[in-house]
């Protein structure tokens, strides 16, 4: 007399369950021996929803074990309910257990946004002279936006752009430039980068050495600074070395001390 044929059951527990669009969700695979001995099982599925996949883990079991299914709905998967049927395969033997999956599609699209760095972050110069820097944007959600870029500034300081208008993920030039009468101090230039969706600043920090905010008539046994300007004859001279003036030390000959402009 022959002993009875090698069968198997499939189940899952629970049978039904929902997910967000962009999430997962977990269900329990279970088998069990309904005839003869306990054999491999190769677990897969059929009849997917669009936009959803499944993974088993583990993907082969002896019948009497259990494995759990990962279904990931994918940020595009479609609203809906639909059966999932999960198929369990023993050589020519197949089982099948059905599983209802709803996915929601009500989680909003990603807001736009970026980033805003800018490097290097500061500089010291002369009253009269410049520094430049790169300002750099990054796409941190959604999709890249048109980004125009402005500057405030302190007075005595101009600000470009090149170029003015970016797109998120690209790079402009900065070109930070003083006046001969900037005064000196330190300065924070706050760099704006406005989109349609988002808007970030990056601040720069400017140090001013010279200067001094105006010119004065050159004269001797007068301290002079690094950057300060004054006017000899009716020409403006900038100060490049501090000292105290002397007579015969006239800018227009000593040219270590004073350039003209």
């Amino acid at each position: 007399t022959a002993g009875p044929s090698n069968d198997f059951s499939v189940s899952v527990s629970p049978s039904s369950g929902s997910v967000q669009a962009g999430q997962s969700v977990t269900t329990r695979v279970n088998t069990a021996v309904t005839g003869g001995s306990a054999q491999s099982i190769t677990l897969s599925t059929r009849s997917l929803p669009s936009g959803v996949t499944a993974s088993f883990n583990p993907t082969t079991v002896t019948a009497g074990q259990s494995s759990t299914l990962t279904l990931s709905a994918s940020s595009t998967a479609p609203g809906g309910t639909r059966q999932v049927t999960i198929v369990g395969t023993a050589g020519s033997t197949t089982h099948e257990a059905n599983y209802s999956l709803t996915v929601g599609n009500d989680q909003p699209p990603p807001t736009n946004d970026f980033s805003v760095s800018v490097s290097p972050s500061s500089a010291t110069v002369q009253a009269g002279q410049s520094a430049s820097a790169t300002l750099s944007t990054r796409v941190t959600s959604g999709s890249a936006q048109s980004v125009t870029l402005s500057a405030s500034a302190p007075s005595g300081v101009t600000v470009s752009f090149s170029p003015a208008t970016i797109t998120a993920g690209q790079s402009s030039t900065v070109s930070i430039a003083t006046s001969s009468t900037t005064t000196a101090g330190n300065y924070t230039i706050n760099i704006n980068a406005a989109g349609s969706s988002a808007t970030h600043s990056a601040a720069f920090s400017l140090t001013v050495n010279g200067g001094g905010g105006g010119e004065t008539t050159w004269a001797t046994w007068t301290p002079y600074t690094a950057g300060d300007v004054v006017t000899y004859d009716g020409v403006r001279y900038r100060c490049i070395q501090s000292h105290t003036s002397l007579p015969g030390w006239e800018p227009p000959i000593v040219p270590a001390l004073w350039q003209r402009l």
